[in-house]
């Protein structure tokens, strides 16, 4: 077992998994249960007469899944030590990490705030021009204090870095991949020059990773993929920029019409295609938060398109889900596509 150095076990337990749940017996909730391959149970711990966790438990089911809690535990001890003040607040406190028959469960703080998920979700949200924008706008002020909080040397920007070999072996029996690894270097070369600080980077920048209160991001959850130092900060901007548009069309009728929404969806990813391409209140704010982001590291906002495919290409080659993966890669070939015209 690891702990954090002063960090406690709530009253009545001693250093072991089992204790704590017969500590917790009628006071927690198993929150989720991921469906990728290397899923985690997410077990929600409460103090007597509190409404709100106080505690949070992941417990993998794989063993690559444990490899990525104890991730999560290192990355989360240097980069709270990177932090302060209400900052380091919205960053879960690594409390231990317990060891059950081998398998290590990490138990850290909860952080407060709603889901970003259901807030995203809830009734007509992402129709409304006034709810996206606060939500960007959040997202974007969070993620400027957390870069600049953590920022260091400035460096040439490598987005891709073994990219195209993870993906050759990932998709070495697909016809089309090597058409696709061949334009990685006319991707390197359109982003040229750009330099940008290096930060801590979370990885995994999504609006489900995030929680809300007060209008503001008041929590950021599951840093398994994070980099403490010597982090790519134009990823964390283009994951946020790819997947707020690409669940877009969850909300889309039966014909594919998305209310509020100058577009139909049709196929996987029309979202993104519609936020890189299109026009409209939507993509006019997407594009907006991802040039401002751009600009403030001190790259060049016209690389926009460039990073959010080179994100795509990423996914493509890390995605835990095979299905997930290849829809990342068919939509960087559509959209590498359209730029080539």
């Amino acid at each position: 077992m690891t702990a954090v150095a002063d960090a406690r076990l709530p009253g009545g337990t001693n250093d072991s998994w089992p204790s704590l749940l017969r500590a917790y017996a009628d006071r927690l909730l198993v929150f989720a249960v991921s469906k990728d391959r290397n899923a985690k149970a997410v077990v929600l711990l409460f103090d007597e007469g509190r409404a709100d966790p106080v505690m949070v438990a992941k417990v993998p089911t794989t063993v690559v899944a444990q490899q990525q809690v104890c991730a999560e535990f290192g990355a989360l001890v240097r980069i709270r030590d990177r932090l302060t003040g209400d900052l380091r607040r919205t960053v879960p406190e690594p409390v231990q990490l317990l060891s059950h028959d081998g398998c290590p469960i990490l138990l850290m703080s909860a952080v407060p705030g709603a889901s970003g998920l259901a807030r995203y979700h809830g009734w007509r949200h992402t129709s409304r021009r006034a709810g996206v924008r606060a939500d960007l706008d959040a997202a974007a002020t969070w993620l400027t204090a957390f870069q600049t909080a953590t920022a260091t040397r400035v460096q040439p920007v490598d987005l891709l870095g073994a990219v195209a070999d993870r993906l050759a072996e990932r998709f070495g029996n697909d016809d089309s991949i090597d058409d696709v690894i061949a334009r990685i270097p006319l991707l390197r070369h359109r982003m040229g020059r750009c330099r940008s600080p290096r930060t801590a980077e979370h990885g995994d920048y999504w609006f489900g990773n995030l929680l809300f209160g007060g209008g503001q991001v008041s929590g950021v959850i599951d840093w398994e993929m994070a980099l403490p130092t010597d982090g790519e900060p134009a990823r964390d901007l283009a994951r946020f920029f790819v997947s707020y548009s690409l669940y877009l069309d969850r909300h889309a009728s039966r014909r594919g019409h998305v209310r509020g929404h100058d577009f139909r969806a049709v196929r996987w990813g029309d979202g993104v295609r519609y936020a890189v391409n299109g026009d409209g209140w939507y993509p006019s704010l997407a594009r907006a938060f991802l040039r401002t982001g751009l600009h403030r590291l001190g790259m060049p906002a016209e690389r926009g398109r460039e990073v959010v495919l080179a994100e795509l290409l990423t996914v493509a080659a890390q995605a835990d889900d095979e299905e997930f993966a290849r829809q990342h890669l068919r939509l960087f070939r559509d959209l590498s596509d359209d730029g080539r015209r």
